[in-house]
């Protein structure tokens, strides 16, 4: 297996970690999740208007976290199986990088590590070398003996 495979999978794995750490803090402390927002929100100069529950985005970011983390799980560990659902998932979770990297374009903080890392893992991943990797091989035995050996 290829080195850059197992770094984009332990890449992977690490923001699984880190994103079900999100997850589970902002669950297990969502009224102080809330009160800090509504304090940003409102030191940037902005007011939160009536219509809007900040309790629907307290559940929205859990939820979004809870996602990526499966997504971020499913792609590590696919990853390092070398099955090509694990690198379809992962370059699933690039474009999602990406995305949020464009979107963020006024926090330059924020915007190019999830471009740089979005389109980084995206030339990686789409390689032909790379693709040819988990590509199903036809053992040396079934080679000889035929697909019917098991």
């Amino acid at each position: 297996m290829k080195t850059g495979i197992v770094i984009v999978s332990v890449f992977m794995l690490t923001m699984f970690s880190v994103s079900a750490y999100i997850a589970m803090t902002v669950a297990l402390t969502k009224e102080d999740f809330i009160s800090e927002f509504e304090k940003s929100v409102s030191s940037a100069g902005y007011e939160i208007p009536e219509n809007i529950d900040t309790d629907q985005i307290a559940n929205a970011f859990i939820v979004t976290s809870v996602v990526f983390s499966i997504l971020y799980l499913l792609s590590g560990i696919g990853l390092l199986l070398r099955r090509n659902w694990g690198r379809n998932v992962a370059i699933i979770v690039s474009a999602f990088h990406l995305m949020y990297g464009l979107i963020s374009l006024g926090m330059i903080s924020i915007s190019l590590p999830n471009l740089a890392i979005g389109a980084g893992l995206l030339f990686y991943l789409t390689r032909p070398q790379i693709k040819s990797e988990f590509e199903k091989t036809i053992s040396i035995e079934e080679r000889i003996l035929g697909k019917e050996f098991e």
